[in-house]
């Protein structure tokens, strides 16, 4: 299979297909009633005027949006991962989802007021933060699956162990010039 070295590249290749995935599961829950709004709609509602709304071109503008959005949170992830290592995947992105949902969809919200608090109902904020976990997992486990394994640090317990302790040798090279620069400083009148 070909494996992906450009972490960029990687990023925005797995936050598409993730967020391609979200987006087709979002659209069921929305006809299951489960929702009432998908992330390319309440983009759609932050980027044009009420004006605008539920036309053609906003709709495109408002998954364009989306999309973007979770291509760069893509990259961002494939960053966490190439600096933390691929171990213990589930929880890094489950943890990296409820962060990009907080950030984006919880905060965002209210700072710019494109809803307000009674538009949509307590489902659909769950709904959302769901699946941006579910977003975040899928992407994470692209990026461990396309990505080569050039990218991700070995996070095995030897290499952890060792990576705290000092070698013995250079340890006693270093006592040895310590105790050396204190025998010369007493000769000296």
């Amino acid at each position: 299979m070909l494996k992906v070295k450009d972490r960029t590249l990687l990023g925005v290749i797995a936050g598409l297909a993730g967020s391609g995935i979200v987006l087709v599961l979002q659209h069921a829950a929305l006809k299951a009633g489960w929702i009432t709004k998908t992330w390319a709609e309440q983009a759609e509602g932050a980027t044009v005027s009420r004006k605008y709304l539920r036309t053609r071109s906003a709709a495109a503008l408002g998954w364009l949006t989306s999309m973007s959005i979770n291509g760069f949170a893509g990259v961002a992830q494939t960053y966490v991962l190439a600096k933390t290592g691929r171990d213990h995947l589930w929880v890094k992105s489950t943890g990296l989802g409820i962060f990009k949902w907080l950030l984006l969809h919880g905060m965002s919200n209210r700072l710019t007021q494109a809803f307000k608090a009674d538009d949509s109902p307590p489902r659909n904020a769950f709904g959302s933060c769901l699946s941006a976990v579910l977003d975040s997992c899928i992407t994470g486990v692209i990026i461990a699956k396309l990505g080569h394994e050039s990218l991700f640090p070995e996070h095995d317990a030897q290499t952890l162990s060792n990576m705290h302790r000092p070698d013995p040798a250079s340890q006693l090279a270093a006592l040895n010039q310590a105790h050396r620069q204190q025998e010369a400083s007493w000769t000296r009148p």
